[in-house]
């Protein structure tokens, strides 16, 4: 699942969760009681989603950099392995 999906998915199960409690904050004689307490939740309802979107965006960015320097470590050490490194170790008397 890409990232995009995930933010999809996560965006559209934040807009339900948003209408749901908006409609019971309405029916619900509680709800409708504590009006304060009840905004607060859906204020958190539409801040969350937005802050884990960017954690993933974060997440998927640094992943990719890491691989990325895998990659470059990797094909480094292959070229050490087909004997390019041992020039500079016999040049500076390491062997």
């Amino acid at each position: 699942m890409t990232a995009c999906q995930i933010r999809f998915y996560l965006h559209i199960s934040q807009v339900l969760s948003v209408i749901g409690f908006s409609f019971v904050m309405v029916v619900s004689p509680f709800w409708s009681q504590h009006k304060a307490v009840g905004l607060g939740f859906l204020i958190t309802l539409v801040l969350i989603p937005f802050y884990v979107g960017v954690l993933v965006a974060r997440i998927n960015v640094a992943r990719q950099r890491a691989d990325d320097a895998n990659r470059a470590k990797a094909s480094k050490c292959v070229h050490d392995r087909d004997g390019e490194g041992k020039d500079i170790g016999r040049a500076t008397g390491i062997s």
